[in-house]
């Protein structure tokens, strides 16, 4: 009984945490906003790409996995 009174308060912490990231995405920004995707799969890559250029952003940059600007 006592670890199911354990794993409830841990789930319970957990979720709240969960809940409260969730919040601050919604919330209205001033100024710039960016937004990275990590991975090492090509296709996954294209698929981001694809995805983010049709929010039609200002730039839209990709780079290797030592930092450095790949050409378009």
């Amino acid at each position: 009984m006592a670890g199911a009174g354990l794993g409830l308060t841990v789930f319970f912490l957990a979720t709240q945490k969960q809940s409260q990231a969730w919040e601050t995405t919604m919330e209205d920004v001033d100024g710039p906003v960016v937004v990275g995707v990590r991975t090492t799969d090509a296709d996954e890559l294209e698929t981001a790409t694809k995805a983010l250029a049709g929010a039609q952003p200002d730039r839209l940059e990709r780079f290797d996995e030592d930092g450095n600007r790949m050409p378009d």
